[in-house]
């Protein structure tokens, strides 16, 4: 019912559905999921923070959720937050790809060697195209010309070409 709400432009009764059936459910965290993606698609991105947070206490191996809660904290100045959510992923998952591109978007904010280093272990351990791609942005953001270029080459080989329209 709060997706169609959504979907029919009635955002806030979607939003007042949403959070109703997360918090019938305090576990479930597609709900919450859902809960938080209403605010934050509306940029209401303290609040769409809060709602991405439960979902990542309830699970912190989800990417999308784990990027909007970065993406949310880091616009409002919140790098603290970012860090303790960094520190809490280092800890879960060191040998998890899954888990090692949400630290290297979190660190992008940060830490961008730290954040190189992740994404290389992410890819390392078969994460697919989206730690390659924040590879890439890790690689820009810290400077290093020279690996950037080789990778993005090593990507075009596996790939074909590139785009990295989505992250504009």
């Amino acid at each position: 019912d709060a997706w169609a709400a959504y979907l029919d432009g009635r955002e806030e009764d979607a939003k007042a559905l949403a959070l109703e059936a997360a918090r019938a459910s305090p576990e479930d965290k597609w709900l919450w999921w859902l809960a938080a993606e209403i605010p934050y698609r509306r940029d209401e991105l303290a609040e769409a923070a809060g709602l991405f947070d439960r979902v990542h206490q309830l699970d912190p191996t989800l990417l999308v959720p784990n990027v909007a809660l970065v993406t949310s904290l880091g616009a409002a100045g919140r790098l603290d937050r970012i860090r303790e959510i960094a520190s809490r992923l280092d800890a879960f998952g060191a040998d998890r790809a899954d888990v090692l591109v949400s630290l290297c978007f979190a660190r992008l904010w940060f830490d961008r060697a730290g954040a190189v280093e992740a994404c290389e272990r992410a890819s390392r351990l078969g994460g697919g195209a989206v730690p390659a791609n924040y590879l890439a942005i890790a690689l820009l953001n810290a400077g290093d010309r020279g690996r950037l270029e080789a990778h993005l080459r090593t990507m075009e080989a596996d790939a074909g070409p590139l785009s990295f329209v989505w992250f504009v």
